[in-house]
């Protein structure tokens, strides 16, 4: 006996139509799946046209790598560009804030170093009467130098100097700022007395608070709250034999001032170095992001506590 027997021919051609229709509703599925899975590894995977790269940073240039990825790929969504640490073992671009022999570097923005202790060192009182002039801060810095005269032996002050009193503590690690702060005075890192720490050099902050002896130096955007713009709490900058205007940013705690008058002036005190992205063979996205730091990004520079590329940079 046969299906066609027991239904009638229009129903037998309305069952025919619904297993069409059923047919073609599962196909029609199936199709719109696909493309919506292929428009998403499109999306994904960057599509036709797009360009991915890493930067590799240290904690103290973060927020400010992190400040010009985030605007940049929101005018350029078709990159992405991924922030690495710096125990990864390889990247595209890597910020540096001292450049070695035969590194191809371009920079992208400034850092200042201040020297500091805190409000509760026991020789404060004495570190105030003076403004600290280079001569001071070498000796107070580093180990003598025979051959300079800064360092002349006075056997009568000899250990009786608040130079000789205060002890000093400093970074030792790569991506540490003591390289800038020992070749702005003539030094190198070597030459800086006292202890060294391998951590980061936030840390020199924590050992200044434990240890109520110990001076330091660090930059901007460590000594001050980037929210703030006030200077962190219970620190003192060294009062500095500076320009009127680069003192009185000074004493007045605020970071922006401060920015703002080292922008203008230059100081023999204040050491001021580059930092920039050590790159090998650059791709044009690669390429075209620096050209854009360097010129859209500086408006990040001084929010994040960095100082603005010089014109002729």
């Amino acid at each position: 006996m046969r299906l066609c027997d027991f239904v009638q021919p229009a129903t037998f051609a309305n069952v025919n139509q619904h297993i069409f229709r059923r047919m073609k509703t599962k196909s029609i599925f199936a199709f719109t799946v696909a493309v919506f899975l292929s428009v998403s590894a499109f999306a994904v995977g960057g599509g036709a046209g797009s360009a991915t790269f890493t930067i590799k940073t240290s904690k103290v240039g973060r927020p400010l790598v992190e400040a010009w990825t985030k605007a940049y790929m929101a005018e350029h969504p078709e990159v992405n560009i991924q922030i690495v640490g710096t125990k990864a073992a390889d990247a595209d671009l890597t910020l540096i804030n001292h450049k070695e022999k035969n590194q191809k570097v371009a920079y992208v923005a400034r850092y200042a170093l201040l020297p500091v202790t805190t409000l509760n060192n026991p020789l404060v009182g004495e570190i105030e009467k003076k403004a600290w002039s280079s001569k001071d801060l070498k000796e107070l810095f580093f180990t003598a130098d025979e051959l300079d005269d800064d360092f002349a032996d006075d056997k009568q002050k000899k250990g009786k100097k608040i130079t000789d009193r205060l002890n000093v503590v400093s970074g030792a690690n790569s991506t540490s700022a003591a390289p800038s702060f020992a070749a702005f005075f003539g030094r190198n890192s070597d030459n800086i007395k006292g202890e060294k720490i391998a951590g980061d050099d936030l840390y020199l902050l924590n050992a200044i608070n434990d240890d109520k002896t110990l001076v330091t130096f660090n930059s901007l955007n460590y000594l001050y709250d980037t929210d703030s713009r006030q200077l962190k709490n219970n620190l003192l900058i060294f009062p500095l034999s500076v320009k009127k205007e680069i003192g009185e940013a000074l004493k007045s705690g605020n970071l922006d001032n401060v920015i703002v008058a080292l922008e203008k002036q230059q100081s023999d005190v204040i050491p001021v170095d580059n930092i920039g992205f050590e790159y090998r063979n650059l791709t044009d996205s690669e390429e075209q992001f620096l050209k854009w730091v360097a010129s859209e990004g500086q408006q990040y520079n001084n929010q994040k506590g960095f100082l603005k590329l010089l014109e002729n940079q």
